[in-house]
């Protein structure tokens, strides 16, 4: 994957993340309660999901090789995937 595409691809998932905690849901009630909450937090996850899979799919396939499992990468994989997004 391009390391532009892969920047915009996380720079959508952490917009979802943010959407996600800035619901603030303080109790259980109050998302059952709150059908606007609900729709954000679960098309937010959703997104956050499709955005994680589009990540995992370009990245290779992974082969076993004994106990270890090794990701097969065309390039080496920026620096942005060990960062806390």
């Amino acid at each position: 994957m391009d390391k532009d595409l892969l920047q915009k691809k996380l720079e959508m998932l952490a917009n979802c993340i943010a959407r996600i905690k800035s619901q603030k849901v303080e109790t259980l009630e109050d998302l059952e309660a709150n059908l606007d909450k609900q729709e954000i937090i679960i098309l937010n996850l959703q997104r956050a999901v499709q955005i994680c899979i589009d990540i995992g799919g370009s990245v290779g396939p992974v082969r076993t090789l004994g106990s270890k499992l090794r990701f097969c990468c065309e390039n080496d994989p920026p620096a942005l995937l060990g960062q806390a997004v």
